[in-house]
């Protein structure tokens, strides 16, 4: 059976039948997964800025439609290369491009440099 990937369209409750349903349920399901895992989501690319930076001030996840996610980055001052935490904002210019925040990631290291813990808020 070839890959089912990801389809926002589905399920259709308008055309799908019961078991269409649950199968289109299933496959998406499936196809998120494997995102997850994969660390990324086909059809959204990334991009930094500023651009070429070492540490950059943001990740900016785009889809060709009118959707933006930026990952907004503070790093530790103390320990090169080590992340504070991660600032997720959802945009979409369908809806006058307002910002929705989805959430922060701080993360803790051992003594080693090593992430140890991240916590939501």
């Amino acid at each position: 059976m070839a890959y089912t990937k990801f389809d926002e369209s589905k399920p259709d409750p308008t055309t799908d039948n019961g078991s269409a349903v649950c199968n289109n349920t299933r496959w998406n399901l499936t196809a998120v997964r494997d995102m997850v895992l994969m660390g990324g989501v086909e059809g959204w690319n990334m991009t930094v800025s500023p651009a070429n930076a070492t540490y950059p001030d943001k990740y900016i996840f785009t889809n060709p439609g009118t959707e933006r996610i930026e990952a907004e980055v503070t790093w530790d001052g103390t320990n090169e290369g080590q992340v504070n935490s991660m600032t997720f904002i959802y945009y979409d210019a369908e809806t006058g491009g307002t910002a929705d925040t989805i959430g922060t990631v701080a993360f803790t290291y051992n003594a080693d440099g090593a992430v140890t813990t991240s916590t939501w808020s």
